[in-house]
């Protein structure tokens, strides 16, 4: 039985003007696993989230996110990010069915 995809990515390509910053990335995230992404600066990893969350488009694949399942993305330099309180009273206001230990765990 294959578990259902969170997320799924196949032959990703994405360029900053002539430079290519990733190329044929394919990746897929079932229920219960993590994906980390490291990388020195410039070379894509804040791209690639903003393909994710349907905020950049890609030169080349497909991203696609499962039934329900609902994207979000954190800025580098937090601006979507309301000032007047902590990041918790954020987080719990975003997702208001979340119990205490997932906010935290967030």
């Amino acid at each position: 039985m294959t578990v259902p995809a969170l997320l799924e990515a196949q032959d990703l390509a994405a360029r900053r003007g002539d430079s290519i910053l990733f190329s044929g990335l394919s990746f897929r995230v079932s229920a219960g696993k993590a994906l980390v992404i490291t990388g020195p600066n410039g070379t894509g990893k804040s791209t690639l989230l903003r393909a994710i969350v349907g905020a950049r488009e890609v030169s080349g694949g497909e991203v696609r996110v499962g039934g329900g399942v609902q994207t979000a993305m954190y800025t580098q330099d937090f601006a979507n990010v309301p000032r007047d309180g902590s990041l918790y009273d954020v987080i719990a206001g975003l997702r208001p069915m979340w119990e205490r230990g997932a906010i935290q765990g967030h």
